[in-house]
C-alpha cells in the first residue's frame, strides 16, 4: 500500500479544488438560503446591492403590526455571507416608507425613500457604516409639493461613499380633458409635467433637472428635444409617461439612467428605452441614446426594465417585448448594439410578476435575471449561455446584484415573510 505525503494530499486537494470551481456553472448556489430579517412579520420589496469588493445589503418594507404602515429595514453582510450588522430600522420614527432603494460601496451603505408621512411626500436618504452605526441624520433630497407626487427614488454610490439620488417628480397642469372616445379606448386624459431630478447627496443645495416630459408629446434634455422622430401621432394634451428604470454611477461619479417613455395615443402605444449620461459636474455628456422602440397597442403585460454598468462605463438593458425578454449593449459613446434573445430557450418572462434584474461583471460578461431563471451571457458573445434556475427565491418579487467579478447575490421575500438572500455563480 502506497502512502501520500502531505506534499502529495495538499496537491490532491488543490487539484479537487480547481476542478470544482472550474465545474462551476452559472447559477450554481454558492452559499444555502441565508434569513435577513430578525424580526417575524410581513415583509415584502426586497432590494439587494453588492459592493465591487463583495460586500452586499439587502433591504426590505418591514409592515408594522396594527397600523398598516411600514418600516425600512436593512442588513450588511460580508462577501461570504457572513453577517457584519443586526436588523437595521432606517427610520427614527415610525412612518411609511415601503419605496426605497438601496446601495453599498467603499464601507459606505445607504438608503433613500419616499417618505409618506408628510404633506406632499419628502424624498429622503441616509448613509451607514456597514455595522449600522449611522453616518448623518437622515437628509431631506427633495420635497414634492402638495400638488405632485413622486415615483420611488433609486440610489446609487459612488467612490468614496458620494451618494446620489434620482427620481421622477409628477404634477398635474390641468384638469381632465374631455374624452370625444369610448373609455376603453381613451384611457386617460390628464395632462401632466414629469421631471427626472438628481441630487448628490454632499451637494444638498443642488438639484438637477435631467429630463422633462410634458403633456402632448414633448420630451427634453437642456431644452431639447430627445423622442425619435418622426414619432407617432399624440392627440393635444395627451399625457406621456417616464419612469426612472435604471440609475448607477461609475466609480468616476458619472450618472447613467435609464428611462422608459410611455406614449399612449388613442387606438395604439408606444414605449422608448432611452440610456442617458450625466457627467459629475452636472453638464450632460450626451442627449439620452434610443434602445428600443416598442409597440404596445397589445397591452402592458410584461412590460418591464432593466439597467446595469460595467466598470469601462458599458451599459446593459434587459427589457421585454410582448412576454419576450432582450437585452442591448450600449456603450458610453455610439449606437446601442445588436438585440440580443435572452429567452431563446427558455421560459418567457412572467405576466403576474415581469421583474427583471441585469448584472455585469468587469470583464463585460452579464447575466439577465427573470421568472426564477438566471441567462448568462459571456463576454463579448451574442448568444445566451444555458439558463439556470434560481431554485424558488425569487418566487414573490426578488432583487439582485454583483460585485466586481460578476458573482451575484439575490434576495427575495416568501408568502410568510421571510427575507431570504443567497449567492450563486455569476456568468
Amino acid at each position: 500500500m502506497t502512502t501520500k505525503t502531505c506534499a502529495q494530499w495538499a496537491a490532491t486537494l488543490l487539484i479537487g479544488l480547481f476542478a470544482m470551481q472550474a465545474s462551476a456553472a452559472p447559477g450554481d448556489p454558492l452559499t444555502p438560503p441565508i434569513q435577513a430579517n430578525l424580526t417575524p412579520g410581513q415583509n415584502y420589496n426586497v432590494h439587494v446591492d453588492r459592493a465591487p469588493s463583495g460586500e452586499f445589503v439587502v433591504g426590505w418594507a418591514y409592515a408594522r403590526p396594527g397600523d398598516l404602515e411600514y418600516d425600512v429595514r436593512a442588513r450588511v453582510y460580508a462577501a461570504d455571507g457572513t453577517p457584519l450588522s443586526g436588523e437595521i430600522n432606517v427610520m427614527e420614527t415610525p412612518g411609511n416608507q415601503s419605496r426605497f432603494d438601496i446601495a453599498i460601496a467603499d464601507g459606505v451603505m445607504a438608503v433613500a425613500w419616499l417618505d409618506g408621512t408628510n404633506t406632499g411626500n419628502a424624498v429622503r436618504a441616509r448613509r451607514f457604516a456597514y455595522d449600522g452605526t449611522p453616518l448623518e441624520a437622515i437628509q431631506t433630497v427633495g420635497i414634492v409639493e402638495p400638488i405632485g407626487t413622486a415615483a420611488t427614488p433609486m440610489a446609487a454610490l459612488a467612490d468614496g461613499g458620494r451618494l446620489a439620488v434620482g427620481w421622477v417628480f409628477e404634477r398635474a397642469t390641468a384638469a381632465p380633458q374631455s374624452c370625444r372616445y369610448p373609455r376603453l379606448l381613451c384611457l386617460k386624459a390628464e395632462a401632466y409635467d414629469q421631471e427626472l431630478r438628481m441630487r448628490w447627496m454632499d451637494d444638498i443645495a443642488q438639484t438637477t433637472l435631467v429630463g422633462l416630459s410634458r403633456a402632448g408629446g414633448d420630451v427634453t434634455v437642456a431644452g431639447i428635444d430627445v423622442l425619435p422622430s418622426p414619432t407617432v401621432f399624440l392627440p393635444e394634451n395627451y399625457p406621456v409617461k417616464l419612469r426612472l428604470s435604471g440609475f448607477e454611477v461609475t466609480p468616476a461619479g458619472d450618472v447613467v439612467y435609464l428611462w422608459a417613455v410611455q406614449l399612449a395615443p388613442v387606438g395604439a402605444g408606444m414605449q422608448v428605452l432611452q440610456v442617458g449620461r450625466l457627467a459629475t459636474d452636472r453638464r450632460m455628456q450626451q442627449l439620452p441614446q434610443v434602445v428600443e422602440l416598442l409597440q404596445t397597442s397589445g397591452g402592458y403585460y410584461c412590460l418591464s426594465e432593466a439597467l446595469d454598468i460595467d466598470a469601462t462605463g458599458q451599459a446593459v438593458v434587459f427589457y421585454t417585448d410582448g412576454c419576450d425578454a432582450f437585452a442591448r449593449r450600449v456603450p458610453p459613446r455610439g449606437l446601442a448594439g445588436p438585440k440580443l434573445a435572452v429567452n431563446a430557450t427558455a421560459a418567457q418572462v412572467d405576466r403576474i410578476n415581469p421583474t427583471l434584474r441585469v448584472q455585469t461583471g468587469d470583464d463585460g460578461a452579464f447575466s439577465a435575471l427573470y421568472s426564477d431563471t438566471l441567462v448568462p451571457f459571456a463576454a463579448g458573445a451574442d448568444l445566451a449561455g444555458v439558463a439556470a434556475s434560481l431554485g424558488g427565491i425569487t418566487q414573490y418579487g426578488f432583487d439582485a446584484a454583483s460585485d466586481s467579478t460578476g458573482a451575484l447575490v439575490v434576495g427575495g421575500a416568501d408568502r410568510d415573510g421571510v427575507v431570504t438572500v443567497q449567492l450563486f455563480e455569476g456568468p
